[in-house]
């Protein structure tokens, strides 16, 4: 169910100063940028995060919201399964606070809608290094390779597959959604061009998550 946000000012302790303890409110992070611009310790605290960005990719059932503005994207924890009428493009306000991780990411998300098929920025080709470093985590992004591998993705419900892609640098893993008929064999050793939304993998390699277009450009 979608959620309407309260727009009040979070507030926190400030380091006791000479005279006492103060209490001051936090400022609100307003942009992706800013917010992944926080250190660690910073993102630990829970700071206010008040931001309108373009939904790049929702799965509510994982629980999982990529959103984007012009200086970057970030990673949202949805807590509940209650599906957001909300896809890929909408234009979205998210209140909440920063949670450290990894990359930070957004907790405690309140959703409003704002409309439909918001401004997506054209994807950007990217390199190994570049999709390694978390910098373009959320956002979507362009790659060009050779599959090494296609299969059916293990475990997944939709019709889903899953390419090993390698590319300058290093191996990418890639999931495509709605590939029911695709001739997955005949992709392997082909030169492919790929665009999708970048996320971060718990195994050694980069991954895509999902929501991708792939488009033969060479191969057998």
């Amino acid at each position: 169910m979608l959620q309407i946000i309260a727009l009040a000012g979070a507030m926190a302790w400030s380091t006791p100063q000479s005279g006492g303890a103060q209490m001051t409110q936090s400022p609100i992070l307003t942009t992706t940028g800013a917010i992944q611009g926080l250190s660690h310790a910073e993102a630990a605290k829970a700071l206010h995060v008040d931001v309108v960005v373009t939904v790049e990719y929702y799965e509510a059932k994982r629980l999982r919201l990529f959103v984007s503005d012009s200086t970057g994207g970030v990673y949202v924890a949805l807590g509940s399964t209650d599906v957001l009428p909300i896809e890929r493009g909408d234009l979205i306000e998210i209140e909440g606070v920063t949670d450290a991780s990894f990359r930070t990411r957004v907790t405690g998300a309140k959703i409003r809608m704002l409309g439909r098929k918001g401004s997506l920025a054209q994807p950007r080709e990217e390199g190994f290094r570049e999709l390694m470093s978390g910098r373009e985590d959320c956002r979507s992004v362009l790659i060009r390779g050779t599959v090494r591998s296609a299969s059916p993705k293990p475990g997944s419900a939709k019709d889903m597959a899953q390419l090993m892609v390698q590319i300058p640098g290093g191996t990418v893993r890639v999931y495509v959604e709605n590939a029911r008929g695709m001739d997955l064999e005949s992709l392997i050793d082909s030169e492919v061009q790929i665009g999708g939304v970048a996320g971060g993998s718990s195994t050694a390699d980069s991954s895509f998550c999902k929501q991708c277009s792939t488009r033969r450009t060479g191969g057998s």
